[in-house]
């Protein structure tokens, strides 16, 4: 069953700057990391039981917040951070390499 996604304004700005500071390097590779993510995310819309709990989110946040990693095709690991109900999935994060560890404010839904 596909879900709703809804992308929330934190992930919005990720996906922007992520792709802002790719785009200075290669537009090429800023629309195929563009296209890596919403291939993820549509993967995610498809199957979000398909992908593992960030270990330490329950215990901490009281909260499942679930992970999907993707690459490009130079080898760097991101993230999408999302929470998902009966009909509809939040994309509440998209995270890049080097970024700092995620705390509670990080995953506000708005």
């Amino acid at each position: 069953m596909n879900r709703f996604v809804r992308i929330l304004t934190a992930a919005e700005a990720d996906i922007d700057r992520i792709f802002a500071w790719i785009a200075k390097r290669s537009l090429r590779g800023a629309a195929t990391w563009y296209d890596a993510l919403f291939n993820s995310i549509q993967r995610i819309a498809e199957n979000p039981e398909g992908y593992s709990a960030i270990p330490d989110a329950l215990p901490r946040w009281n909260r499942r917040i679930h992970q999907a990693l993707f690459k490009t095709s130079k080898g760097r690991r991101y993230r999408v951070i999302f929470e998902w109900s009966e009909t509809t999935i939040y994309i509440l994060r998209v995270r890049g390499p080097g970024q700092p560890p995620l705390r509670k404010m990080d995953l506000k839904r708005d």
